[in-house]
Formats: structure tokens, C-alpha cells, sequence
């Protein structure tokens, strides 16, 4: 395979991004919900859409040819996709830094700072790790997360837990976790300070006679980035004569997306111990394609994880699952074939999938490096982070 080569992608204006929440003319749902960052079907579909035309294609089905540099609507065929990851470029800073979900093992509450204006910040106080005996659950006895220290140790009087899902970690604190350390401060961001929400109002009319008619009504909410904010993803499978364009649409609305090339961003390095329990931490979304959406829970063998890994999962913290769909298209090839001509386009499956910043730990580390677990891994899910354990 080619080496991969990274794009950045800012918005020429703002994006629209939803998830698979019913939003079609006539229905109750009057609004949509804002998603981001967009999912990695998403990206990879604005990218190879973009790529489709560089080889000629025509806006309708693609050809045989087109198939076999770019895929179809199941397959990626050559190409391989990492990310989508955000970045932000902070005061002073040369380069953008790259940012991650917070893991969910991490936790922290809310600080006021005396010496600066009393501003408020999020401190990581303490960390979950399996406990060191088995307890009685309506599961079974089984290893449950525990916090490593009191509640209480390294919390200011007046601070107040504060959850750690509208938090990212820059790469710098995704490093330190990795080494079962506690990141700092300054190393956890808050969403908001990347994008924010921007509600629109829209309304259908008659072409021929300008009316209104019920259901017409429609609130899209789109997200408007920072200036400093942005996405980047790596695409691997290319040859030397494609590029996407300078800009392509992306998302809905037809929101354009401007693509630059450029060099290979510093991803976290695992840092696994030699022996014992470990952790993996989920940098990207991941799917499993058997019958536990979340791959793997305590006294499970590790190789549904991945079928490389050994021992078994001690346990784990994992959010409720989030749906990813997209579109399916009628991929076929243009050969004439009237049946081939009458296959309807329409949404893909709603599917469930472990969010980013889910944590396991295991029973013993990986033999061999890892870096994804799961299906799909060639459209960027199931990136991994393996970690020593905070506090054992």
C-alpha cells in the first residue's frame, strides 16, 4: 500500500453535519441535530467524491474503472482511511495541536483559579482502573472500574465533578495517560472553545405558485468553526496522479470543505507495560461485527477485540452506543443493464458502534503492536491507543 498522505480541512463558511435522526420534508422532526466532527463515512465519502471527479466522473454512477482506484459503496477497494481528528492551533502555538475525546476513565471536577480573575478550569483529579477483587453484580462477580484515590485528594475546597464528555485531551495528554500518568490542565480543552452551534431557519415553496404548504418548515443547525479549528484526515492507497480538489462539498447543504495537503502529524505513541493489566483506549469509533455491540465485557476473551490479543477483558468503560448510517448508493457499474438502472440509492442501516474515548483493560498486553480493533478499520475506525493503567 502507498504511503498515506494528510489533508487539512477548514469550512469556507459553516458545515452542516446531522445524525440519523429522522429529517425529511413532512415529518414532525422540525430540526436537526448537530454532529460533530463528522464521522469517518462521511469524509472518506466527501474525499472519494472529490477524487471520482478528478478521474472523470460524471455525477451518476461510477465507472469500472473509477471502482477499482476508489471502491464502492461497501468497500474502500485500494484506499485506506485515518481520522477524521480535529485539531485546534492555540495562542502562540506553530502548529495545530491534534485533539482526542477524553477517555473515560478520567476523571476530574471543575477549579476556580485565585490568581487569575477566579477563571474556572477542569483538573483531572483521579483516574477509574479495574478493582484488585471481583465484586457481586447482577452480572456475575466480576471486576468493576474503581477509583484509584479519594475523591476528595487533589480537589480544592468548593470544586465541584464535572463530566468529561464536552472535553478533548491535546496529544500531549493522550501521551501521558498512555503512561498511566494524569494529564495536566492545560492539556484538556473544552469543545465549545472549537465550534458553536448556529440554528437556521428554512422554509419550501412551490416553484409555479410560491405557496406554503404544511411541513415546509425546517430548522437546520450547522457548525461554525473556530478560526483556529479544523479537521485532518490521512488517505493511503493513492496513486501519484490523484489529488481532491482545492475545494469539494462536504456534508449536507452542500457546505463546501477547502482541502491542503500536508505532512504527516505526530499520532500518540502506545506505551503498554511489560506484564499485567492494560488498557485500550479507543482514539476513533469502533465496530464489531458480532453479537456485542461493545466487542468485548469483563471475563470475555480479548481476541473478539481483536484476534491477535490473548487473556481476557478484566473490564471496561464504555458510553451508550452512538448510530452511524450514511447513504447507499447503487454502485453498480454503467453497463446498460436496465436492471441495474431500477437498484434505488437510499440511507444505509443505522449501525451501532463503541464511541471514541471507550476504555478496556486487559488481563495481559498485546504480543504484537496494536493499533486498530474491530471492523472497518480501513475507513479509520477502531484506531487504538494501548496504555498503561492510571494508578496500578
Amino acid at each position: 500500500m502507498s504511503e498515506m498522505r494528510w489533508y487539512a480541512l477548514s469550512p469556507v463558511d459553516a458545515w452542516f453535519f446531522r445524525d440519523g435522526r429522522p429529517f425529511n420534508r413532512g415529518e414532525d422532526a422540525q430540526s436537526s441535530h448537530c454532529l460533530f466532527p463528522p464521522h469517518a463515512t462521511t469524509v472518506g465519502g466527501g474525499l472519494r467524491a472529490s477524487l471520482a471527479r478528478g478521474l472523470g466522473w460524471d455525477g451518476r454512477r461510477w465507472t469500472e474503472s473509477i471502482r477499482e482506484r476508489l471502491g464502492g459503496h461497501d468497500s474502500l477497494g485500494p484506499l485506506a482511511l485515518a481520522g477524521p481528528f480535529l485539531t485546534y492551533r492555540d495562542q502562540g502555538s506553530a502548529a495545530p495541536e491534534l485533539l482526542f475525546p477524553m477517555p473515560t476513565h478520567i476523571l476530574g471536577a471543575i477549579q476556580h483559579d485565585k490568581h487569575k480573575n477566579d477563571k474556572a478550569k477542569w483538573v483531572a483529579t483521579h483516574a477509574l482502573a479495574p478493582s484488585k477483587e471481583p465484586i457481586t453484580t447482577d452480572l456475575d462477580r466480576i471486576h468493576v472500574p474503581v477509583s484509584t484515590q479519594s475523591h476528595d485528594e487533589g480537589c480544592e475546597s468548593g470544586s465541584r465533578a464535572a463530566p468529561t464528555d464536552e472535553l478533548l485531551l491535546t496529544a500531549g495528554g493522550m501521551a501521558a495517560v498512555a503512561s498511566g500518568r494524569l494529564p495536566t490542565p492545560d492539556q484538556c480543552v473544552p469543545r465549545e472553545r472549537l465550534s458553536r452551534v448556529e440554528a437556521r431557519t428554512g422554509i419550501a415553496r412551490d416553484p409555479e405558485t410560491h405557496a406554503v404548504t404544511l411541513g415546509d418548515l425546517y430548522s437546520p443547525n450547522f457548525v461554525r468553526l473556530d478560526d483556529r479549528a479544523g479537521l485532518i484526515v490521512g488517505v493511503s492507497g493513492l496513486t501519484d496522479q490523484m489529488h481532491p480538489e482545492p475545494l469539494f462539498p462536504l456534508g449536507g447543504e452542500s457546505r463546501l470543505a477547502a482541502c491542503d495537503s500536508i505532512t504527516a502529524p505526530q499520532l500518540p505513541q502506545s506505551d503498554p507495560p511489560e506484564s499485567g493489566v492494560t488498557a485500550v483506549i479507543a482514539l476513533t469509533p469502533c465496530r464489531f461485527s458480532n453479537d456485542r455491540w461493545y466487542g468485548a465485557g469483563p471475563g470475555d476473551p480479548a481476541s473478539l477485540l481483536h484476534p491477535d490479543l490473548t487473556g481476557d477483558v478484566v473490564c471496561a468503560v464504555i458510553d451508550r452506543p452512538i448510530g452511524i448510517g450514511g447513504w447507499k448508493t447503487n454502485d453498480k457499474t454503467d453497463n446498460g443493464d436496465p436492471a441495474d438502472q431500477k437498484k434505488p440509492s437510499g440511507p444505509a442501516a443505522m449501525q451501532p458502534y463503541v464511541p471514541a474515548g471507550s476504555v478496556w483493560w486487559l488481563s495481559q498486553p498485546p504480543a504484537q503492536p496494536l493499533t486498530q480493533i474491530g471492523d472497518r478499520t480501513a475507513w479509520g475506525f477502531g484506531r487504538v491507543l494501548v496504555a498503561r493503567p492510571c494508578g496500578l
